[in-house]
């Protein structure tokens, strides 16, 4: 519902994301702390201060915002009929938004009657021309970069982008495409895309008939469905970390075994959703059913800590040295045992706890939660009714156990 931060004497307070105000620390201690308050899309509006000029705007009306939604200045009036932009030192300017448009500043001009025609130059760095938008584009970019690119567009019949590093093809999209990729040495197909794909080279090896079959090798990780999405697995092979995951149909069964060589560790879980979620890393071990959101969010910690218990009907968990915890039905019967120890309850009804002492062993009886209880250790017997005091025998030592 809403947020509060502070950060030294920056204060900021949300509400639902669309209402906001904070109190922002003044670049000297002794001027009036400045204010910034925002009702989305609405109303926007800041104090000023020296270094930092204020400002006010109310959408759509009209008004003037500074450093707000990436650019340094925009100026509106009766959006979309005005808007004026800063960036950079690069003005534009829409009349009305986003048909007619104008951009000037260092190096920088263009126009745009969109979707009719625009361009925008930027000698030694780009070239952005775009005819009947979205189906044709002549574009030099990145001229000023050691990977300068020629795209040329004209939907749907051909798509070209030329660069050092990169060549891109395509005729009737998604009919045929072809690319040529030299910094990561390969080639790729698709025909058409997304149905046939086949890639070879250095950094990759693809085959796929989507969605019959695949096999993806990329470096040391390899990807392979068949009937995608009723079977899937992927793996992965590197000299610290080995992984080999299988789905079926993708979240309702999943089966991964994690390796770390160098350490000697690895983690193994299985999730049949929404059934069962068993983990097991080292020599710990849990069992949980239900598991409605596990196989989705499977490392979220405040997921299993606040959440899962709504809907944990059992659990099972297995620790190192035979410890064990069982949990039926939100601890309505519970059991733990380890070596020496044992303890369960039947809520509210009974509850039973086994120990090894010192002496020997120790045992403890509730009924009806703790109404009545029985001790026993070596030489010594106890009985409480109704919480009175204790009722010993059998050892010299008498009082409560």
């Amino acid at each position: 519902f809403g947020a509060y931060s502070r950060e030294r004497e920056d204060v900021d307070w949300r509400f639902f994301t669309l209402f906001r105000r904070a109190e922002l620390e003044p670049p000297g201690r002794e001027e009036a702390t400045p204010s910034e308050v925002s009702l989305y899309p609405f109303l926007f509006w800041r104090t000023g201060s020296p270094g930092r000029p204020g400002y006010f705007a109310f959408f759509p009306l009209g008004g003037h915002l500074r450093d707000r939604f990436g650019r340094d200045d925009i100026t509106f009036a009766l959006f979309p009929l005005y808007a004026r932009t800063v960036n950079e030192g690069v003005r534009t300017t829409h009349l009305p938004w986003p048909v007619i448009a104008a951009w000037s500043g260092p190096e920088q001009s263009g126009w745009q009657l969109w979707p009719l025609y625009g361009r925008d130059v930027r000698p030694g760095r780009f070239d952005k021309t775009f005819v009947l938008w979205p189906f044709g584009f002549h574009q030099d970019l990145d001229q000023d970069t050691e990977n300068p690119k020629r795209v040329r567009v004209f939907l749907p019949f051909y798509s070209l982008l030329r660069s050092p590093q990169r060549d891109e093809t395509s005729v009737l999209w998604p009919f045929f495409s072809k690319i040529t990729d030299r910094g990561e040495a390969y080639e790729e197909w698709h025909l058409p895309w997304p149905i046939v794909r086949v890639a070879r080279g250095e950094s990759r090896r693809i085959t796929r008939v989507w969605p019959l079959y695949s096999s993806a090798v990329r470096g040391s990780r390899t990807d392979e469905y068949v009937l995608w999405p009723l079977y899937v697995t992927e793996r992965e092979d590197r000299e610290d970390f080995r992984l080999t995951r299988h789905r079926i149909l993708y979240y309702l069964v999943q089966d991964a075994r994690e390796e770390l060589p160098e350490e000697g560790g690895s983690r193994h879980r299985l999730d049949v959703w929404p059934f069962f979620v068993y983990e097991a890393e080292g020599e710990a071990a849990t069992f949980q059913t239900l598991a409605l959101l596990e196989s989705f969010l499977p490392r979220d910690a405040a997921l299993r800590r606040s959440w899962a218990p709504l809907w944990t009907l059992y659990r099972h968990e297995w620790g190192p040295g035979g410890h064990t915890v069982s949990s039926l039905l939100w601890n309505l019967y519970r059991r733990e045992a380890a070596e020496g120890f044992l303890a369960w309850q039947l809520a509210p009804l009974v509850a039973y706890r086994a120990e090894d002492g010192s002496g020997g062993p120790v045992r403890d009886l509730w009924f009806l939660l703790g109404l009545i209880q029985m001790h026993s250790a070596p030489g010594r017997r106890g009985l409480r009714l109704l919480y009175l005091p204790w009722i010993t025998w059998g050892g010299p030592g008498e009082g409560e156990p």
